[in-house]
């Protein structure tokens, strides 16, 4: 987000944040990471718990077939807006032959149409996948990519590493 618009939605959130705190007992967070923001932002340690995710094993399930040739096929999922960091990726990419690549991104479009239109042609978009659907293109990937700026857990990224996908995932998120 631009600092002015990070700015006006931090003035909204972060005094109903304070205010529900004053009812609060406990703080369950998704990841390590979550948690350590929270104890960094004042809240006592002995009362904040981490619970991560998990995944259905039944439903992701490890690929039987690693690919040996090929253009590189890398995945993105998530909601494709700025925050989620696909500019860096692009950025990433320019220096590499686009014919040795395949990317694609699966996700609800929020705020990065402008970004995607200039690497149309460079890249596949599907939208909002089910899980059965989901777990075929964590199997069906190379490389699961994850280039977020921030997110609390980031359970995609357990999901396609369940499914046998390496993941590579920035320092700004809880799976990491």
């Amino acid at each position: 987000l631009p600092a002015a618009d990070l700015a006006t939605e931090l003035n909204f959130i972060n005094p109903k944040k304070a205010e529900a705190l004053q009812y609060t007992d406990y703080i369950l967070t998704l990841s390590e990471f979550a948690r350590e923001s929270v104890i960094r932002n004042g809240w006592p340690a002995d009362r904040v718990f981490t619970v991560n995710l998990g995944i259905d094993p039944a439903q992701f399930k490890p690929k039987s077939v690693y690919r040996k040739t090929g253009p590189l096929r890398l995945l993105f999922t998530g909601t494709l807006t700025k925050r989620k960091g696909l500019d860096i990726l692009f950025r990433a990419l320019d220096g590499l032959d686009s014919d040795a690549l395949e990317l694609t991104l699966i996700g609800p479009m929020a705020d990065a149409e402008a970004l995607l239109s200039r690497h149309e042609g460079r890249l596949r978009c599907l939208p909002f996948q089910h899980h059965e659907d989901l777990a075929r293109h964590y199997q069906e990937a190379d490389i699961f990519v994850f280039p977020s700026l921030l997110d609390s857990w980031a359970q995609i990224v357990v999901e396609a590493m369940a499914c046998g996908t390496p993941a590579i995932v920035t320092e700004n998120t809880g799976a990491k």
